[in-house]
């Protein structure tokens, strides 16, 4: 899937000074290039303070993030960022972030957390440490789930 913005919007979530308090959910081996307008998150919201809601990329799904003009040219000089606002801000204290260790966001992995904040606005404490962040390894669980869920065989 392919999502873009336009000027001040978001290509996924909220634009216009509107809140994102829903929740967006990427998963199940999607593979999704949202691109922000000239204000705005590629997937989030506009502004750090209405970053309200959560979102989840989970499943292997692979993300690629960037920032298009009015003309939908992509401009390769600017990050796309997810979470609130169109600047590397660690600001949004409200909204949640769920990521899993399989994902893929601009070929970093879901589990490395410090070279995610590049592109993810999550907040930061003092320390450099995400407040609003859940790291999930459901990979060995959905194997032992699978395993658990097989029929048995009558002998």
């Amino acid at each position: 899937m392919v999502a873009a913005g336009s000027d001040e919007g978001c290509g996924i979530g909220s634009s216009d000074w509107k809140s994102m308090n829903g929740i967006i959910i990427i998963r199940d081996h999607a593979k999704v290039t949202a691109y922000a307008g000239n204000c705005g998150a590629a997937i989030g919201s506009e502004d750090e303070w209405d970053m309200t809601g959560k979102i989840i990329i989970v499943g292997n799904a692979i993300v690629n993030t960037g920032v298009v003009d009015d003309a939908g040219n992509v401009l390769s000089n600017r990050i796309g960022y997810i979470g609130g606002g169109e600047n590397s801000n660690h600001d949004s204290s409200k909204g949640h972030y769920i990521l899993g260790s399989d994902v893929t966001i601009n070929s970093l992995n879901g589990s490395d957390t410090e070279a995610l904040k590049q592109y993810v606005n999550m907040h930061l404490d003092s320390e450099g440490n995400p407040t609003n962040l859940t790291e999930l390894d459901i990979s060995g669980w959905k194997m032992e789930f699978l395993r658990q869920k097989q029929p048995v065989r009558a002998a």
